[in-house]
């Protein structure tokens, strides 16, 4: 009859452990991968937002095509594009000349008026390799593209994009 009760106690402590260590573990594992996909999920919100921000600007370079205004198109290399969007992005946080400095201003865009460059301050960049500067930031420039026509005969506009200054690596 001892042998029966025995049997009916539960768990010993060596395999409530076990089992509490295991738990840890895959609770360690799961955040470090959820730390991941944010880190993820950031640099495709920020690559989308780029990707507006570059058709925007083909627009306007489009506009200014068609409606003849083909010697204001170099102009474009000085405007702020995100004035060029029908709607700002919700972590745009305007033009500086001097940049926004401090934790509550990463994950956010903001144009930079010295260099005219669009720049991502980058939020979640345990996987991201800083710029030449040492700073998590991505920045973009507008950058006018050319065709040569023929040998000698000059090159045709052809477009404008938005470029990153610097390539960088994330993840």
């Amino acid at each position: 009859m001892r042998n029966d009760i025995r049997k009916l106690r539960g768990f010993t402590l060596l395999e409530l452990v076990v089992v509490i260590s295991i738990i840890g573990i895959l609770g360690i594992m799961l955040t470090e991968r959820l730390q991941r996909y944010a880190g993820l999920a950031e640099k495709t919100s920020m690559e989308y937002t780029a990707n507006i921000v570059n058709t925007a600007l083909l627009f306007e370079f489009v506009t200014r095509l068609t409606k003849g205004r083909r010697g204001d198109i170099t102009s474009l290399v000085d405007v702020n594009p995100v004035k060029l969007l029908a709607q700002k992005p919700p972590n745009y946080l305007g033009e500086f000349r001097d940049p926004p400095v401090g934790e509550q201003f990463e994950g956010n865009w903001y144009y930079d008026l010295e260099h005219r460059e669009l720049v991502y301050l980058v939020r979640r960049g345990d996987d991201f390799k800083a710029d030449s500067s040492g700073k998590k930031r991505v920045r973009y420039h507008i950058e006018l593209l050319y065709d040569e026509l023929e040998p000698g005969a000059g090159k045709s506009l052809t477009g404008a994009v938005l470029v990153p200054v610097e390539a960088y690596s994330w993840l």
